[in-house]
């Protein structure tokens, strides 16, 4: 776990397409282009954070699951305070 989160890497988190706009080629090429302008800082890895839906296509970019995260949401007001 240390080593998905320590290291030299940069983080992509999460590109949202409007409904209207999926399967356009809107998400490959917004990756492509983050990860070619990447390349200049010699990372060691990319890492990248999508939601079940979406990570189908950066799997097929060579992205592989190392985490699986969950999505917490908590109702306010925080009233325990």
């Amino acid at each position: 776990m240390d080593e998905v989160i320590q290291g030299t890497k940069d983080w992509i988190d999460h590109i949202l397409v409007d409904t209207e706009f999926r399967n356009k080629g809107i998400e490959y090429s917004n990756v492509k282009e983050l990860l070619n302008r990447l390349k200049v800082y010699f990372l060691k890895s990319n890492m990248l954070i999508a939601s079940e839906m979406g990570k189908s296509l950066p799997q097929k970019a060579g992205f592989k699951v190392v985490l699986d995260c969950a999505c917490i949401q908590r109702e306010v007001p925080w009233n325990y305070l």
